[in-house]
């Protein structure tokens, strides 16, 4: 069976920080190209055991089976954060991946004396990460442990990613997004007129989403499409950055 790039694989719901519920549609370029590129994050291998929690990640899910490691499932609402750093040993996991303040509420509740050695990289991403979590991380989970820092969103998943190395500290008072993840590049739309470089991020590429689904009011304003094929091209994320 010939499967379209184009075709919808899945539909993911959203409501963001607008708290308007939508649903954005992933296709099959989309979801191919998200699992590379979450394979590449730490980079993962084969014989990495990846931490998920009870909610479906596709991105890490795809990126996971793809590379042929094994995914490790954990039910939160049944067994807390307190047995997490237990159930973390016993099933030798390697990769661990959380929102900034699901992570730091986990660490709080671990014996700061003994670091969990298994894990040797921990993904933030969903929230704002602060300089702390990466001395956290080092703490709970040995010095060699790498922290990556992943901005993305609902309509993308990683946009940007930003790893830090063993003995590298942030100087700065805000914390690196990163680089572009491949076959994205990212602008700044400046308000006409202003002397700064701050406007919204716009995110261009061959394998952004298709849009929301039924909701062609909402894709005109914020998804951008090729003129002569109609294919979209771009996103307006919303958010606002600088050039530095």
């Amino acid at each position: 069976r010939n499967i379209s790039q184009q075709q919808v694989a899945y539909i993911r719901h959203t409501s963001g920080s607008t708290g308007d519920p939508k649903w954005v549609m992933h296709n099959q370029k989309t979801a191919l190209v998200l699992a590379h590129s979450f394979m590449g994050s730490v980079p993962l291998h084969e014989n990495d055991r990846v931490f998920l929690l009870n909610t479906f990640w596709h991105t890490l899910v795809h990126g996971t089976l793809a590379r042929g490691a094994t995914l490790c499932l954990y039910d939160l609402r049944k067994d807390g954060f307190d047995r997490m750093g237990n159930w973390l040993k016993e099933n030798g996991v390697t990769v661990f991946s959380l929102v900034p303040s699901a992570f730091r509420r986990f660490c709080a509740t671990l014996d700061q004396a003994e670091a969990i050695a298994t894990i040797r990289a921990v993904i933030l991403s969903g929230e704002m990460m602060s300089k702390p979590d990466i001395a956290l991380a080092r703490t709970c989970f040995g010095p060699g442990c790498k922290v990556a820092n992943a901005y993305g969103c609902s309509e993308l998943a990683h946009i940007a990613l930003y790893t830090f190395g063993e003995d590298e500290d942030v100087t700065g008072a805000t914390m690196p997004a990163g680089y572009p993840t491949d076959g994205l590049n990212i602008s700044i739309d400046k308000e006409p007129g202003e002397s700064e470089e701050v406007g919204e991020i716009i995110v261009h590429g061959s394998h952004v989403t298709s849009g929301y689904w039924g909701r062609e009011d909402l894709n005109e304003r914020t998804y951008l499409t090729d003129e002569n094929t109609g294919e979209v091209i771009g996103f307006r994320t919303g958010d606002f950055g600088w050039i530095d």
